[in-house]
């Protein structure tokens, strides 16, 4: 027969009875977790970090977009032509004097912007002074195609003859 004593003194020599476990490391399965973590939280930190050319632009496109559709609206509601301006890096929503209403449209530093009207052939790029499209107040405006490229994407959006609506949207991606 051992003593509680004796149990104490063979378990500390390592030999015989309850067993301790060794504090050293750290098992496979918790380092495979730790990294599983890190990797997770890497990969949404360079999402959010390191946006694509093609989320940009097609932020940028649906800016657009949704400043055609509140013109539209501004010219039924309020009876009077409206006009959105494009210039080289922005475009802007004017009423029928000129003054700007709403906020600007930035374009992605490192983009271009192109538009081409009704019966063109040819894309052409605003100068400073920028393009005016008008919309009218009976919701009529010239058909026209707005093109937006940044390194090797590209989108163009055709913008139809009643009230400026999307005819269609088009992706291209170079890579």
């Amino acid at each position: 027969m051992t003593s509680a004593t004796g149990r104490r003194a063979s378990a500390a020599r390592g030999g015989g009875g309850a067993r301790r476990k060794s504090a050293r490391g750290f098992t496979l399965l918790e380092i495979i977790a730790v990294i599983l973590v890190i990797a997770v939280l890497a990969g949404t930190a360079a999402g959010l970090v390191f946006q694509g050319d093609g989320f940009r632009l097609n932020r940028a496109r649906e800016d657009v977009t949704a400043l055609v559709r509140r013109a539209a609206r501004l010219c039924a509601a309020e009876g009077a032509d409206h006009m959105i301006r494009f210039k080289p890096g922005e475009c802007v929503l004017l009423d029928a004097q000129g003054k700007i209403t709403g906020d600007r449209i930035l374009f992605p530093r490192g983009s271009r912007l192109e538009v081409r009207g009704f019966r063109q052939t040819k894309f052409s790029r605003p100068d400073r002074a920028g393009l005016l499209w008008i919309m009218q107040a009976s919701g009529l405006c010239q058909p026209l195609t707005v093109r937006l490229e940044m390194g090797r994407e590209e989108w163009e959006v055709d913008f139809g003859p009643l009230a400026g609506g999307v005819v269609e949207t088009r992706a291209t991606s170079y890579r």
